[in-house]
């Protein structure tokens, strides 16, 4: 895919996340069963960052070990710029805004899309659009949180988040290049694939780490 088509790919991608985002959003509110309760969005925040970053150490030890460039559908959106990635680590922290979020905006699109299209009548399935909507949003933002842990200038409150483990830092990051240089003759990174807050790699490492 050439430059300006990717760029205009990733472009309706985030286009479409804000728009079904706003849309599931208003839904949410308007419902019946709306919580008043803000300790029911913090709690739904809370286990929306726990899965994102679950599921972004699961994407990423796949697209790390499985497959190739060539692979269908996921091969140039997916696998693709993860195998780059490993060869030069700092050149996402050059790349534009809508390359780093526009296949993280596809992902979360897929998972919006059905609440429109459901009745939020019944309190489990509002719970449940509520959830879904969280962890669209930090799968969303899941590309830029890890590009911030590339960039050598952040915004101070990207430092905060992440000092306060919220965000994956650099230092926790670093790990998972450094498990490269580890393994000589190996094609796949070893260990610490989460890249959204990095909560999660313990578990995944146990699971996955020096697997061939």
């Amino acid at each position: 895919m050439e430059r300006r088509e990717k760029d205009l790919f990733d472009g309706t991608m985030l286009l479409a996340f804000v728009v079904v985002l706003i849309v599931d959003v208003v839904l949410l509110v308007e419902s019946k069963y709306r919580s008043g309760s803000v300790g029911a969005y913090f709690f739904s925040g809370v286990i929306g960052w726990l899965c994102a970053d679950l599921l972004s150490g699961v994407v990423h030890f796949l697209a790390d070990r499985f497959g190739s460039e060539k692979t269908p559908i996921v091969g140039a959106t997916l696998i693709g710029p993860f195998r780059h990635h490993h060869e030069r680590p700092q050149a996402m922290a050059e790349h534009g805004f809508l390359e780093k979020n526009g296949n993280s905006a596809l992902v979360a699109v897929l998972l919006l899309l059905w609440v429109p299209w459901v009745p939020l009548q019944s309190h489990f399935v509002w719970w449940a659009a509520l959830l879904c909507t969280s962890v669209s949003l930090w799968v969303a933002g899941t590309n830029q949180i890890h590009a911030w842990a590339h960039q050598p200038e952040r915004p101070r409150l990207v430092n905060l988040l992440q000092r306060w483990g919220v965000f994956i830092s650099p230092q926790h990051h670093e790990l998972h290049h450094q498990s490269a240089t580890s393994t000589s003759g190996s094609r796949a990174q070893n260990a610490y694939y989460c890249i959204t807050s990095g909560v999660f790699d313990r578990l995944l490492n146990s699971v996955v780490a020096n697997r061939k």
